[in-house]
């Protein structure tokens, strides 16, 4: 699957360019800040790694869309089709249950920084904005395994159970 052939495709298509795009602006106009007019701002670097965060976690939801995360396939590739899916299939829920919990223990760290006010100890913004990031991230990612899991499972009613069908 690629991105042109991927209709739910909102995320690699306007979130993952516009956190690269900030990352890649910020970082060069802190080199030129810093190598011509000798002084780098506070908020420059931290905004720019929080970007890069940002760009980690959204990157990782799109890498299940296209089962391009790791995983050992040796024992996949051993397999018949009805027990790779059956794997495959524990697999996808053990990631949504790690998701799951992410989701809700960020979410609940998320809630506290914008409760109490915590700002970021470079720039005067709240530590909730660059938080918020991950209980969306993950919560995007949880919706592409839970997506995954049921293509994988219709696919396998329509398409006599070859490995294309189970997304392998």
């Amino acid at each position: 699957m690629n991105i042109e052939s991927n209709p739910k495709g909102i995320t690699e298509r306007f979130i993952i360019p516009f956190f690269y795009a900030y990352f890649i602006l910020i970082i060069f106009i802190e080199v030129i800040r810093r190598y011509v007019f000798g002084s780098s701002s506070p908020w420059g670097e931290m905004t720019a790694r929080y970007a890069f965060v940002a760009l980690v976690y959204f990157s990782a939801a799109i890498s299940v869309s296209y089962d391009e995360h790791i995983r050992i396939d040796f024992i996949l590739a051993r397999l018949k089709p009805k027990y790779k899916l059956v794997l495959l299939t524990y697999f996808d829920l053990a990631l949504l249950g790690l998701g799951l919990i992410i989701v809700f223990k960020s979410a609940e760290v998320t809630y506290l920084a914008f409760l109490y006010g915590t700002r970021m100890t470079g720039a005067d913004i709240n530590m909730g904005v660059a938080l918020i990031a991950l209980p969306i991230a993950w919560l995007l990612l949880s919706i592409k395994v839970i997506q995954k899991i049921r293509d994988r499972h219709k696919n396998m009613g329509s398409c006599n159970q070859t490995n294309e069908a189970i997304g392998f």
